[in-house]
């Protein structure tokens, strides 16, 4: 339950009433206006909308409007005269509104009558002294309650206040009503405490204002205002204890119904509606399993995808599941025909058209998350052993290292090895920076298998994609047939790696170090709220099994080993060139030459010629 004000003002057209207003203020106690004030309900479910008791509830309000009258505290504040109740369902999923509205009042005992008029107020006072009274009105706020009282002094009508009301002052109130013979609703239970209070005899003459505007109009206007003198003998019982009867004033819909639908989509910007309703589904997480859930750590971070292909695609979708707006994709190929039913982000028109993967990924996240931020760009990544011009070099690298310096998490998802090396690389490099380094996080394929794994962050050490080789990455996508030009993967299996991908990254966030907290393969104590941190998965269709492991950097990787890194760091992309030059270079930089060459000593040693006694001669 909550406190609503409902603002409204008298009347100021001929032809049309005063407006209820519902704002962005309403739950706040407005100074300053009349108001309709009492309680608000908003349910969760529809059929607990049904099951309220309505009646309960207005019968409420009008028992705190009855002990506002006798303890005569609505003097001070005649805004509990006007009690309003309100129970609504709201469906978050169609921004549909169901509600029920009432604007109960207290029943007298015998029917309020007129004893004369009502009649425009301008056959008893002339302009001048209407447009006077509506100026201090203005100035004064007495009108600001909605009631107040008025008495001619010096041939001037003088308002003041409802608590200063005596014998021979008019009763006045906003009247919201245009029809010149019949006030407003508001009037009902004014007049019902006037009498019951005892401060107004058997009649009492009122004013329905209707003139609030009336000094600033032009031209001559004339006043709407009406006064009429009503008869309040009989309203209230003699009999000691009397309570009058509720009217439960509920608004109808229909003459049958008392139940409003309203579709708020048509008020709504379809951006913002979208946006909600991805935002609701994560928030159901928090309110119903997880209240230590930090949606916000996961939806700020900005996001690149290298490469945007069938892994690029299925991570982007996971990320618009968990609310993440900030995306950008990177990749040199063009959307083929073979790709639509493998790449969720991608069309048959796409294909037609010859679009470019990063482009035609960004375009379509923007046709699923409208409010998205959403970048692209077609950048033919360097590749050790694959010689390139200085200047080509130096143009992709250039691109490449401004957007893996922009964003917080990088994804390596190309469909070759080789091409994974230089964003690994930076990554790597970043962590020695001055500043916020992203992580660097590996998604790959086999047929019925895959990894997805995390860099080294800063002190939290993980093995990079390249820690296992024994060998430097050379160029594997020269000269291949036509079979082997195509990633050959089951297709359920990209799904799969995409989304523990991510769900590795949004555990880490929920982790109170972040990318930091120390890598654990077991869920338990170091554990985020989302569950464990390992260094890597890996996933296998045939067994249907799930493999987590901790795996510590390799000393002498191509990639990340301390001597690769220093030396890229200290020559930048004429590093680059050299690499892609010639990729052996790497081995014997990172130490591997030599551990190999130690390995083979050590096999030659070992060997015993006199094993061959154990061989027969052919």
């Amino acid at each position: 339950e909550r406190k609503l004000w409902v603002e409204f003002s008298s009347s100021t057209s001929d032809k049309v009433g005063a407006a209820v207003r519902f704002t962005d203020r309403s739950f706040e106690d407005t100074q300053g206006c009349p108001c309709f004030h009492g309680p608000f309900w908003l349910v969760n479910t529809i059929e607990e909308f049904a099951a309220f008791d309505k009646k309960g509830m207005v019968e409420k309000c009008l028992d705190a409007a009855w002990k506002a009258v006798a303890s005569k505290e609505f003097m001070q504040d005649p805004a509990l005269l006007r009690p309003v109740a309100m129970v609504a369902f709201v469906n978050m999923k169609t921004s549909v509104a169901t509600y029920s509205l009432a604007f109960p009042a207290l029943q007298p005992e015998s029917p309020f009558t007129y004893s004369a008029g009502p009649v425009l107020v301008s056959s008893r006072f002339s302009a001048e002294q209407v447009a006077a009274l509506s100026s201090q009105l203005q100035q004064s706020g007495f009108a600001s309650s909605g009631v107040f009282c008025v008495s001619l002094q010096d041939n001037a009508l003088v308002a003041a206040q409802l608590a200063d009301f005596r014998p021979g002052c008019m009763l006045a109130f906003d009247d919201p009503s245009c029809n010149p013979s019949n006030p407003g609703f508001p009037l009902r239970n004014l007049l019902l405490a006037m009498r019951a209070s005892g401060l107004c005899e058997d009649t009492v003459e009122v004013l329905a204002w209707r003139d609030s505007i009336l000094h600033r109009q032009q031209g001559g206007a004339q006043p709407r205002s009406v006064v009429f003198t009503v008869s309040t003998a009989g309203a209230v019982a003699a009999a000691e204890g009397w309570v009058p009867k509720p009217l439960l004033g509920f608004l109808k819909a229909n003459p049958k119904s008392p139940v409003f639908q309203v579709d708020l989509k048509q008020f709504l910007d379809v951006k913002q509606i979208a946006a909600d309703a991805v935002d609701l589904n994560i928030k159901l997480m928090k309110w119903r399993l997880m209240p230590g859930l930090d949606p916000e750590k996961i939806q700020s971070l900005r996001y690149l995808m290298v490469g945007s292909g069938t892994l690029g695609c299925s991570v982007a979708r996971v990320l618009m599941g968990w609310g993440a707006r900030k995306m950008s994709f990177l990749d040199c190929g063009k959307v083929s025909h073979s790709n639509p039913v493998r790449q969720s982000l991608f069309t048959h028109d796409d294909a037609v058209r010859s679009r470019h993967k990063a482009e035609a990924a960004a375009a379509r996240v923007l046709e699923v998350m409208p409010d998205a931020e959403v970048s692209w760009c077609d950048c033919d990544i360097p590749m050790p052993g694959h010689p390139r011009s200085p200047d080509v070099v130096q143009r992709e690298f250039a691109k490449l290292k401004d957007l893996v310096d922009r964003h917080d998490v990088i994804f390596l998802l190309t469909d070759s090895r080789e091409s994974r090396w230089l964003p690994a690389l930076l990554v790597a490099a970043a962590q020695h920076e001055d500043r916020t380094p992203p992580l660097g996080v590996t998604c790959a394929l086999g047929f019925d298998s895959f990894v997805a794994m995390v860099q080294t962050y800063k002190s939290a050490e993980s093995a990079c994609y390249f820690c296992n080789d024994v060998t430097a990455p050379t160029d594997s996508l020269s000269n291949r047939s036509l079979d082997q030009q195509c990633t050959v993967t089951r297709p359920g299996l990209s799904g799969m790696a995409g989304s523990i991908a991510v769900e590795l990254v949004a555990a880490m966030t929920q982790h109170p170090d972040g990318f930091e907290a120390a890598r654990c393969a077991v869920d338990g104590a170091g554990s985020s709220i989302l569950g464990a941190i390992p260094s890597q998965v890996r996933g296998y269709l045939g067994g249907y099994k799930l493999v987590p492991a901790e795996v510590d950097a390799f000393a002498q990787c191509p990639c990340c080993s301390k001597d690769v890194v220093k030396t890229f760091r200290e020559e930048g992309v004429e590093f680059i060139q050299r690499v892609t030059a010639n990729s052996s270079i790497l081995e014997r930089m990172s130490g591997l030459e030599e551990m190999k060459q130690r390995l083979q000593s050590a096999d030659l040693a070992a060997f015993d010629m006199d094993d061959l006694d154990d061989f027969e001669p052919l």
